[in-house]
C-alpha cells in the first residue's frame, strides 16, 4: 500500500469528500505541450525527474534540498542472481545519470541526454514502485520529444526559491504510515504536485492526494525539516504551464479536520499492520 491506494479506499474517499469540498478551479489556459505518445505515465514521471532537476539548476544549491532518486533504489530488490545482468544494465545507467545530471546542474543546458536519462530512471522506478521489471531499451524519439516541449513550456522563475526548496520529500513516520509517500515539491511552504495530464481539471483525486500529504506532514514532519511548514498546496499542470495554488486554510481550518485528521491516522494504522509491528 502507498498513500495513493490509500486514499483511493472508498471509506476514505467518502470520508475525505465530506470533511474537505473541492474548491472551485476555473482556467481557460491553453494547452502548450500537446502529448506526443501514449507513455502517459512514464512521461508523467520522466518530467518529475526533469522538473526537480530544473528547480536545482536554476537555484541555490544552499536553498535546494535533495534526496537520493527513487530509480537509485531499484539495485536493492533485484538481489537475485537472475537479474545479473539486468544490474550490471541499471548500475551502468546510474552511473551515466548522475554524470549527465552533474553536467546539467553546470550547464542548465537542456540536452537530448538529460531527456534521455529522465526516461531512463521513470523506468527504474517502476522496478521499486511496483516491482515492474524489464530491460532498459533505447527511448522513443517522440518521448523525447514530449518532455523537450514540457520543459519549455515551464514559466521562467515560477519555481524560484527563497528560503527552502525540498525536492521528492517525504514525512518521516507519516510515510511509514501508508507503506510509502513522497510528493514532487515543497518550494517555501507550497506543497506542489506535478500533473502531466492533457486535461486541465483539479480532479477530486488531485484534491484528496493532497489532503493527504498534508495530513501525513502533521504526523510525521517533512523529511525531517523542524522549521518547514505547508501554507499552500497546489497542482502544475505541466502542459499547460500553470500552476493552481490554494491556501492551506481549506484544509486545516475545516469545522472536523481535527476529527478527520485523527480518523486518517487511526484508519491508516488499522489497514496497515506493517507498521504498527515496526512501531
Amino acid at each position: 500500500m502507498n498513500l495513493t491506494t490509500f486514499v483511493s479506499l472508498k471509506e476514505v474517499r467518502a470520508r475525505l469528500r465530506g470533511a474537505f469540498p473541492k474548491p472551485r478551479f476555473s482556467s481557460k489556459a491553453e494547452i502548450v505541450a500537446e502529448p506526443q505518445t501514449k507513455n502517459y505515465g512514464m512521461i508523467g514521471t520522466a518530467f518529475d525527474y526533469l522538473l526537480r532537476f530544473y528547480v536545482e539548476a536554476h537555484n541555490d544549491s544552499s536553498k535546494v534540498i535533495t534526496k537520493p532518486w527513487v530509480a537509485e533504489h531499484s539495485v536493492s530488490i533485484l538481489s537475485e542472481s537472475k537479474y545479473e545482468d539486468l544490474l550490471t544494465q541499471i548500475e551502468k545507467t546510474l552511473e551515466s545519470a548522475r554524470s549527465i545530471y552533474s553536467d546539467y546542474l553546470k550547464s542548465k543546458e537542456i540536452t537530448i541526454d538529460l531527456i534521455e536519462t529522465s526516461i531512463n530512471l521513470a523506468k527504474l522506478d517502476l522496478i521499486y514502485r511496483i516491482g515492474y521489471v524489464e530491460p532498459l531499451t533505447p527511448p522513443n524519439p517522440s518521448d523525447v520529444q514530449d518532455l523537450a516541449n514540457l520543459m519549455t513550456a515551464i514559466p521562467s522563475d515560477m519555481f524560484a526559491v527563497s528560503d527552502i526548496g525540498v525536492l521528492n520529500p517525504t514525512f518521516g513516520e507519516g510515510s511509514k504510515l501508508v507503506g510509502g509517500a513522497d510528493c514532487d515539491l515543497v518550494i517555501d511552504g507550497n506543497l506542489i504536485d506535478i500533473k502531466t495530464s492533457k486535461y486541465c481539471k483539479f480532479e477530486r483525486d488531485y484534491f484528496n492526494q493532497l489532503i493527504g500529504y498534508y495530513l501525513l506532514s502533521q504526523f510525521g514532519g517533512i523529511s525531517g525539516i523542524e522549521s518547514l511548514e505547508i501554507n499552500t498546496i497546489s497542482i502544475y499542470f505541466s502542459r499547460y504551464g500553470l500552476l493552481g495554488s490554494y491556501p492551506i486554510e481549506i484544509i486545516c481550518e475545516a469545522p472536523s479536520y481535527q476529527e478527520t485528521y485523527e480518523w486518517f491516522i487511526t484508519k491508516a494504522k488499522a489497514v496497515n499492520p506493517i507498521y504498527t509491528l515496526e512501531s
